[in-house]
């Protein structure tokens, strides 16, 4: 997760079970998961890597258990 000096949240990534990273394209969905912290989703996407990154744009995603 990346923050601002205010504490606002500017980009997240997805952690996957086999512990791979993807940082999360602001465009299509990936702007709803700023307020998606802490939870568990499957998604649909597309994968690309950007300067060594991994970066996912999501098309469409389900929230399978939010934790607090």
């Amino acid at each position: 997760m990346e923050w601002d000096e205010e504490g606002d949240i500017l980009a997240v990534s997805i952690l996957t079970d086999d512990e791979d990273e993807y940082a999360v394209d602001h465009h299509g969905k990936g702007s709803e998961f700023l307020n998606l912290i802490n939870a568990e989703v499957e998604v649909d996407g597309y994968v690309d890597i950007v300067s060594g990154e991994k970066r996912i744009k999501i098309i469409s995603y389900l929230i399978k258990r939010r934790w607090s």
